[in-house]
């Protein structure tokens, strides 16, 4: 894989700016994981097998725990401690996979996505952006496939998962379970993350290099110099010896040059990093009025001043409405996306929001309450610039 040394590097930054060694992998992931895995694995796998398979690989408790969180069920000591069929149907309509029709399109495009992509890691710029125009399409695009936003949401998940199953990006074991750490929903910003390294590979994005190694490349070491008044005293094996030893010193000295070479653009692009999520924690701060959590509600404020035909804003306030929605066009076209949807209602226990800001009585054991998404969180690709806040629904 022509492109594998730099994807690596991204995965390694993209683990540790998220600090997915410290996380924990939940059992809806390690479920969805399992279902997906074994409909690569056997497209025409059954309902029957996937219940015979998520019973024995899990515990009744866990089994239990999930059930009351994902179907809302009352688990009783009387209640079964294994899934249904109705129960495996709703786990695959979860995941838009709940027909035949609907698992085919899943594993072509699956498919396809991942086969344009790793021609793109090996050098195919015209797959890479063959890939590109696809994945775009299936997972981005509003108007297509609506019936079926589920499909769409999982499609990374699933791609990612085939990567791991045939290991086409030579992972070692320990880097594949950490990445399998990854909510479902947060794998498109992995992707992403890949997806602009293979830009600069491809000079569709710039990036300032420090030097280029194809100055050192020119160096002529075929013919080495040897000054006339030895020439007598060298013979062929000599000159064969040298040109080796030179050859393997070139080799070394590329190696090292591009090591220390990738190692400085790390620390350069942590730097930059660094210093972009600086600038919108402090936009996002007390001292400026937490402006990225307020979004939602200043587009909201926007959106009922347009609807209100009675009172028509004056010249003035009209120029500060739209100075507002282009800073807030600004921020989005940055990249600048939520985490969570804001006023969204869920139910989840301690677990689900382990990741959240949390407003609300404490949790008793494995309790789960109703609970608020009140400011959404934000990110910069694959940097968490605040995480969600969330707070308890008082009945």
């Amino acid at each position: 894989m022509k492109y594998e040394f730099e994807l690596k590097n991204v995965t390694k930054r993209y683990i540790k700016n998220n600090k997915l060694e410290e996380s924990k992998i939940g059992i809806n992931v390690r479920i969805y994981t399992m279902v997906v895995e074994l409909l690569l694995k056997n497209e025409d796998i059954k309902t029957n097998i996937l219940m015979y398979t998520l019973n024995n690989a899990f515990s009744p408790d866990e089994i239990m725990k999930f059930r009351k969180k994902f179907f809302k069920e009352i688990i009783g000591e009387t209640d079964e401690k294994d899934f249904g069929i109705d129960q495996i149907l709703k786990i695959q309509k979860h995941l838009g996979i709940n027909t035949i029709e609907r698992k085919q399109i899943f594993l072509d495009r699956t498919k396809e996505l991942t086969d344009l992509f790793l021609q793109g890691c090996d050098g195919d710029k015209e797959k890479y952006l063959a890939f590109k125009e696809k994945y775009e399409e299936y997972i981005f695009n509003k108007n297509f496939e609506n019936e079926n936003y589920t499909l769409k949401k999982y499609l990374p998940f699933s791609m990612l998962n085939l990567l791991f199953i045939n290991n086409n990006l030579n992972f070692n074991n320990d880097t594949i379970e950490i990445l399998s750490k990854i909510k479902p929903e947060d794998i498109k910003y992995y992707i992403a993350a890949l997806k602009k390294e293979l830009d600069f590979q491809f000079n569709l994005r710039n990036r300032k290099r420090f030097s280029k190694l194809d100055e050192i490349k020119k160096l002529n070491v075929s013919t080495p110099f040897i000054s006339q008044s030895n020439l007598s005293n060298v013979t062929l094996e000599t000159l064969k010896l040298e040109n080796e030893q030179l050859k393997s010193s070139l080799n070394l000295c590329e190696r090292n040059y591009k090591e220390a070479l990738e190692t400085m653009e790390d620390e350069v692009n942590n730097a930059i990093n660094d210093r972009l999520k600086d600038f919108f924690v402090a936009l996002n701060s007390a001292q400026y009025g937490n402006f990225l959590d307020k979004m939602p509600l200043i587009e909201e404020t926007l959106k009922n001043i347009r609807k209100n035909r009675e009172q028509k804003p004056s010249q003035d306030i009209n120029r500060i409405l739209i100075s507002v929605k282009n800073i807030i066009k600004f921020l989005k076209d940055q990249g600048i996306t939520p985490i969570r949807e804001v006023n969204s209602i869920f139910e989840g226990d301690a677990d689900d929001i382990d990741e959240m800001d949390y407003i609300g009585d404490e949790f008793i054991g494995e309790e789960t309450k109703l609970l608020k998404i009140v400011s959404p969180g934000y990110r910069y690709e694959d940097i968490v610039i605040s995480i969600p806040k969330v707070e308890e629904v008082k009945e």
